[in-house]
C-alpha cells in the first residue's frame, strides 16, 4: 500500500508538472520507502530548474516506473504525507515496545517517545501554522481582546511577578513565553521564583510549581512566609518553620485555614521524589493540571549534566511546550563564574549553552550587592525594551523581598557592610 501511495504521488506531479504543492507541503525524501531514489532525482531537478520534469525526461531515467492515470496532486499529498506519519508511528511505537523488552529506563524509555512525538507532531502540521493575517483579522483581534481583557482585570495582560519594574517591561509572563532567571549559585534565584509564584497565586493563577532541589513542604514554607508578608502579618519566619522552633501553631494552623478559604489561586508543587522532571512529565502536568504558569526550579538540574547540547535541546524543548500549550515557563539557570568578574551579568554569561539566552523571551539576571540587598537586571526581551535595573530589600525570612529605589539600597549596603565590621 506504501508503494502504490508514493507511486500515486509522483505520478501526479508528473502528468500535472507542478512543482509548487510539494514544496508548500514540505515534501522531502524522508516520506519516501519505495521510491526515493525517484523523488530524489525529481526534488533535484525542481530545485535547479523551478519546474517539473516532463513524463518523457523522468522515463528517460527511470524507465521501469509506471506512470499511473491520477491528476489530483493535493490528495495523493495528504495520502502521501499520511502514509508517512504512520509509518513513523508505527516505529516509534515499536522502538518503545524493544526498549521496554530489553528492561531500559522506565523515565529514558517515556522521554525518548515524547521527543520522537513532539517530532512527528511537527511533521504533521508543516504547513496548519500558515494564514493570511490581513485577511484573518479575528484570530489576531480575539487575542488582543483577552489581553485587553486581564488588563482590566489586573493592570496587565500577563501575570504580575511582584517587580514593578519587570512587570511595566513586559507586562507579566504571557502564554507561550518562555523567561529565564539567571543568577551565581546561592544567590536567590528560587527565593526569586518562589516570589513570582506567589504573586501569580494571589493574582488567581493556579500555579504548577516543579522543585528539583527542595521538597515540596520546603516550598511551601517559602510561599506562606511571603503570603503572610503581604497581608501585613509577622506570625512567624521561615526559619522558624524549618527549624520548628518558636512556632505558634495555634495561629500557624488558623492562618492556614484562613488562607484556603481566602487565596483565589492555586500552588501545585512537584519535587523530585517521584523521579527526575523531564519535558515529558512537564507535558504531563499540563495536561493534568492546567496551569495558567509553571515554574522550573532549574534547567540545568533538568539535564542532569553540564553537557551544552543537551542543555539546548532542553531549552528548546521548554520553549516549545509553552507555544503548544500556551502556558508561560520561568525557568532558573545559573551564571557561568568563570565569565563573569564584574559589572552586572547579561545573557552572555549564562552557563551551560547560548541556546538558553536564544530560546528565551526574557532574561532577568541577578547580582546580591550585600546581605539585604539584589540587582535585577533585564538583559533581554524580545517583545520590547530591554535593559531595566531594579533594586529589592531581600529580607526571605521574614518574607519580605520587594523592589526598593536606588537611593534606599545604597542605604541598605552601607548598613550592610557596617554590621559586617
Amino acid at each position: 500500500m506504501g508503494a502504490r501511495t508514493e507511486q500515486l504521488f509522483i505520478s501526479s506531479i508528473l502528468r500535472q508538472e507542478d512543482h509548487v504543492t510539494p514544496l508548500t507541503n514540505g515534501v522531502t525524501a524522508e516520506w519516501f520507502f519505495h521510491f526515493r531514489s525517484e523523488w530524489e532525482w525529481i526534488a533535484r531537478y525542481i530545485d535547479r530548474h523551478r519546474s517539473c520534469p516532463s513524463k518523457t525526461l523522468f522515463k528517460s531515467k527511470f524507465f521501469n516506473f509506471l506512470i499511473l492515470k491520477v491528476d489530483d496532486v493535493e490528495f495523493t499529498t495528504g495520502e502521501l504525507r499520511d502514509a508517512f506519519l504512520n509509518k513513523m508511528m508505527i516505529r516509534t511505537m515499536d522502538s518503545a515496545l524493544d526498549s521496554i523488552e530489553e528492561r531500559k529506563n522506565p523515565q529514558r524509555v517515556l522521554e525518548d517517545l515524547q521527543k520522537a512525538l513532539v517530532q512527528l507532531h511537527g511533521e504533521a502540521s508543516t504547513t496548519s501554522n500558515e494564514s493570511d493575517v490581513v485577511e484573518d483579522w479575528e484570530s489576531v483581534f480575539n487575542e488582543v481582546s483577552r489581553r485587553s481583557e486581564k488588563a482590566n482585570e489586573r493592570g496587565m495582560a500577563g501575570l504580575p511577578t511582584g517587580f514593578p519594574t519587570l512587570d511595566l517591561a513586559t507586562n507579566g509572563p504571557q502564554p507561550g513565553d518562555f523567561f529565564v532567571v539567571a543568577a551565581r549559585l546561592g544567590q536567590g534565584k528560587t527565593w526569586t521564583l518562589i516570589r513570582m509564584a506567589a504573586s501569580a497565586l494571589m493574582a488567581g493563577a493556579t500555579v504548577q510549581y516543579d522543585a528539583l532541589e527542595q521538597s515540596k513542604s520546603q516550598i511551601a514554607m517559602r510561599v506562606h512566609t511571603f503570603l503572610q508578608s503581604e497581608n501585613a502579618k509577622e506570625m512567624f519566619t521561615t526559619a522558624e518553620l524549618m527549624s520548628g522552633k518558636g512556632v505558634d501553631l495555634i495561629a500557624y494552623k488558623k492562618f492556614l485555614k484562613k488562607l484556603k478559604a481566602d487565596l483565589p489561586g492555586k500552588l501545585i508543587v512537584d519535587d523530585t521524589s517521584r523521579g527526575k522532571v523531564s519535558p515529558a512529565s512537564i507535558a504531563a502536568q499540563l495536561e493534568r493540571n492546567r496551569p495558567d504558569i509553571l515554574f522550573v526550579d532549574y534547567l540545568t538540574l533538568m539535564s542532569g549534566a553540564s553537557d551544552w547540547q543537551k542543555i539546548s535541546e532542553l531549552s528548546g524543548e521548554l520553549k516549545g511546550i509553552a507555544q503548544a500549550y500556551e502556558v508561560p515557563i520561568v525557568a532558573a539557570a545559573q551564571i557561568n563564574r568563570a565569565s563573569y568578574d564584574s559589572g552586572h551579568p547579561g545573557t552572555q554569561h549564562l552557563a551551560g549553552s547560548d541556546s538558553i539566552g536564544q530560546d528565551a523571551d526574557a532574561v532577568i539576571t541577578m547580582a546580591q550587592q550585600s546581605r539585604h540587598v539584589i540587582k535585577f537586571h533585564l538583559a533581554k526581551y524580545r517583545h520590547g525594551a530591554d535593559g531595566q535595573f531594579w533594586f529589592t530589600e531581600f529580607r526571605p525570612n521574614s518574607g519580605q523581598f520587594t523592589e526598593i529605589s536606588g537611593d534606599a539600597a545604597q542605604e541598605l549596603i552601607d548598613e550592610d557592610r557596617l554590621a559586617e565590621l
